[in-house]
């Protein structure tokens, strides 16, 4: 049987950008971040609680992590990590990939916050710790190109047992800095040497924290919001319940969905689908119970709203949801288990009927427009 193999780097201590340690001539005005290192040490932390309700069980964490002293400060557990260098990310992501590919059923699961920029539309690269370390040569000599570690996974005659599931988590900008229209062509790192692959077959999304030439963002010394996303969905914000199943699931397919419809909901940035989703339904882990979903309830115009009693059952037994009448705050936000509900209303309104709602994750947003 396989299993789940991360590896997760978090990047917030930049020391040669602005603010660091030791800032180089050039820093590309990028500077320190405040919430990378945590929200990857919180992703490690979930999958390894999780490991009963993951799809495929949980087998170990490669984790690199450059905590700013902020983090540091608000980490409630450290756990065992090494320096998200460009040494120990080559390292680490080398052994990573033999772990993954000792068994077509295991899961492969690479997450990365911090800097990123990007050199053409469909690129992303990765900026580790030491980045801007040297004044001469290659800016991006301590910076990994994501699509060289994205084909190095692919299975190879050399590797035929490599994973045919992987998920792949981008949380960084995708910008261009004005300074590399100075050069020609600019290389990043290649981890892998990539080997020739007849078929590729895997079932690898990659979900990507912005779209090209946009940013990323976060909540200081909190999470970014691709992160904390992601959480959210993983605990059962992307769950979907089949026909004549009990049982909540996150699948690739719904963890895509659920991941742009809450960070849309933040209005800062969007998701960005890439690499390969083949079998949307493939699972990944099973929601505990039933999962809550936001709900948001906005009555328009809100001078009138004050002469609208609103109420909410759930179908299943009749259960009050606690819903202000009038509603006030207008809108009104509250976290309901997923399933059917009754909305009924008083007096009557033409333009708001009584109506059953299915409330499903991650969001659930109604607005009654009153007549």
């Amino acid at each position: 049987m396989g299993g789940l193999y991360a590896l997760i780097i978090g990047v917030s201590a930049y020391p040669h950008l602005d603010g660091g340690t030791a800032p180089a001539r050039r820093t590309y005005r990028m500077g320190q971040l405040s919430a990378a290192a945590l929200t990857a040490h919180r992703i490690a932390d979930w999958l390894e609680e999780a490991d009963g309700r993951l799809a495929a069980p949980y087998r170990g964490c490669r984790l690199l992590l450059s905590p700013s002293p902020g983090e540091l400060d608000v980490l409630t557990r450290q756990r065992d990590h090494l320096p998200a260098t460009l040494e120990q990310m080559r390292a680490q992501a080398l052994l990573w990939r033999e772990e993954v590919c000792s068994d077509p059923d295991n899961v492969a699961f690479f997450y990365f916050a911090g800097h990123g920029v990007q050199r053409t539309r469909r690129d992303a690269v990765l900026l580790m710790e030491d980045f801007a370390d040297s004044e001469l040569g290659n800016p991006l000599a301590k910076a990994v190109d994501l699509q060289n570690l994205f084909r190095g996974m692919a299975p190879t005659a050399a590797r035929p047992d490599m994973a045919m599931n992987q998920l792949w988590f981008v949380d960084a900008c995708r910008g261009f800095p004005s300074e590399f229209d100075n050069f020609e062509i600019l290389t990043a790192q290649e981890i892998f040497a990539i080997e020739l692959s007849d078929v590729d077959l895997r079932n690898a999304p990659l979900y990507y924290g912005a779209l090209p030439g946009t940013n990323a963002y976060s909540i200081s010394q909190q999470s970014t919001i691709m992160g904390r996303a992601l959480l959210e969905c993983l605990q059962g914000g992307a769950g979907e319940k089949r026909a004549g199943s009990r049982e909540w699931w996150v699948t690739t397919g719904t963890l895509l969905r659920g991941l742009q419809q809450l960070v849309e909901e933040e209005g800062t940035q969007e998701i960005w689908d890439g690499g390969q989703m083949p079998r949307p339904n493939t699972r990944i882990a099973r929601v505990d119970g039933t999962p809550e979903v936001r709900v948001r309830m906005e009555l328009s115009p809100a001078r009138a709203a004050n002469r609208i009693s609103l109420a909410v059952h759930r179908t299943m037994d009749g259960a009050a949801m606690a819903v202000p009448s009038p509603l006030h705050p207008n809108p009104f936000e509250g976290r309901w288990p997923a399933g059917m509900y009754r909305l009924t209303c008083q007096p009557s309104n033409a333009a708001i009927p009584d109506e059953e709602w299915a409330v499903v994750p991650p969001l659930f947003p109604w607005k009654g427009e009153l007549s």
